[in-house]
Formats: C-alpha cells, sequence, structure tokens
C-alpha cells in the first residue's frame, strides 16, 4: 500500500471532502439554508459513503499487484479461499482507518456527529463493505487486470468489473440513503443501526458463500490468472 502513491491519495480524500463542503456556499439563490446546514448530522454518513467507492480499485481487482507472483499462489499449498480472507482482513483494516479519518475530519471542521449517527454509519459501512467483499473476490479471480506499482496512469480494468461494481455502489449508497432517510422520518435514528446490522447478517451469509465456491472459481480460471498478471505490456 505505501508503495502506491494512489491509494495514498485516496486515504487523504476524504479531508480534502470534508474541506470542500466547508468552502461551499451555505445558502442558495433563494437565501434558504442548503442540506448540510439543515442537517449538519448528515455530514459524517454522507462522507463515509466514500470509503465504499474507495474500496471499488481494491476489492473487485484483488489480485493487480501480484504480476507473475500469482503463479506461487496458485502453485501454494494455500487455499484461495484463505489468500482473499486475508486480502479482505486488510483493506477492511484501511476501511475503518479510512471511516475514523473521516470522523475526525467532520469532527474538527464541523462538529462531532451524534453518538448515533455514528454507530449507524459503521453498521452501514460493514454492511456495504462485506457485500463489496462477497462480490468483489469472484469478479478478482475471473477478470483479474494486471497494474503496476506507484504508476499514476494505469490501464483500464475489466468493462464488466466496473459496470458491475459501479452499479453495486449505487445500490449499496441508494439503500444506505433511504435507511437514512426513512429513520429520520421516523425520528428513530437507533432504528438504522438495526437495519444495517440486519443487512450486515445478509450480507456477511453472501460472503460466506461466495468464500465457499471461490476455491473452484480460481481452478477454473487459473489460466485466466496467469495469462493476465503475468503479461508484459
Amino acid at each position: 500500500m505505501f508503495r502506491n502513491p494512489i491509494m495514498l491519495l485516496n486515504l487523504a480524500i476524504p479531508i480534502f471532502l470534508v474541506a470542500v463542503l466547508v468552502m461551499t456556499p451555505h445558502n442558495n439563490a433563494h437565501n434558504r439554508p442548503d442540506f448540510f446546514q439543515r442537517l449538519p448530522q448528515m455530514i459524517f454518513p454522507i462522507v463515509t459513503a466514500y470509503v465504499l467507492l474507495f474500496q471499488v480499485n481494491w476489492v473487485f481487482n484483488a489480485f493487480a499487484f501480484e504480476g507473475s507472483g500469482i503463479q506461487f499462489l496458485i502453485l501454494a499449498p494455500v487455499r484461495f479461499r484463505d489468500i482473499l480472507v486475508g486480502k479482505n482482513v486488510f483493506m477492511g483494516m484501511v476501511s475503518v482507518f479510512e471511516a475514523f479519518l473521516t470522523l475526525a475530519a467532520v469532527s474538527l471542521i464541523f462538529a462531532p456527529p451524534p453518538l448515533v449517527i455514528v454507530a449507524a454509519s459503521f453498521a452501514g459501512l460493514l454492511y456495504g463493505t462485506l457485500a463489496n467483499f462477497a462480490l468483489g473476490n469472484i469478479l478478482s479471480v475471473c477478470y483479474p487486470r494486471r497494474l503496476e506499482f506507484g504508476a499514476m496512469r494505469q490501464k483500464r480494468q475489466a468493462g464488466i468489473t466496473v459496470a458491475v461494481a459501479l452499479v453495486m455502489q449505487a445500490l449499496l449508497i441508494g439503500i444506505g440513503a433511504i435507511v437514512f432517510t426513512v429513520t429520520r422520518h421516523l425520528n428513530r435514528p437507533a432504528l438504522a443501526i438495526v437495519i444495517f446490522l440486519i443487512l450486515s447478517v445478509v450480507t456477511f451469509t453472501a460472503y460466506r458463500i461466495s468464500l465457499s465456491h471461490i476455491d473452484g472459481i480460481a481452478l477454473d480460471h487459473r489460466e485466466t490468472l496467469s495469462a493476465e498478471l503475468c503479461r508484459q505490456d
């Protein structure tokens, strides 16, 4: 991660995003308060949604930087399931760090969000991250694309991976927005935590199912992995 300037830059984007919200005029043409001025407690959930977008390049192409090393992973007496779980754990830790970085930026630049909103945001992040892992692991094996360390300009990922990843993020963030909107309308913000935890159970189940099939999928696509990741452009 530290050898990749793109990932390091992405880690700093939440602070810039919050700063942009601060510099944005808070009144519209009709002198009415904007959304963030009327509902400042929703700044953290909205900015946290960026963490899911941050995962797209790394979760849906998990073997991008393996290069010829993918041959050792294929031949090693290690299940692909365990390899991907390790990658998922690392990316989960990065996502949690990113969320706390976002929380610190919002607290310092705006105001600390209510604890119930923070808890709901992290529960939503859990549900979205597990969903990304469930689908991203399969796409990483079926449609790998080699990337280079330290290169700011990279070739594009597989078209189907990009399309599925973007639709997935739109769906996850859309569901999250609906949950926050409904619970705010009911004046029951704590209900969002319960809903997101239930959704997390669903996505965790999907994640477990995908892991149970990933070894067979990797075996069927080992030639694709070797040909794409070992190719020298």
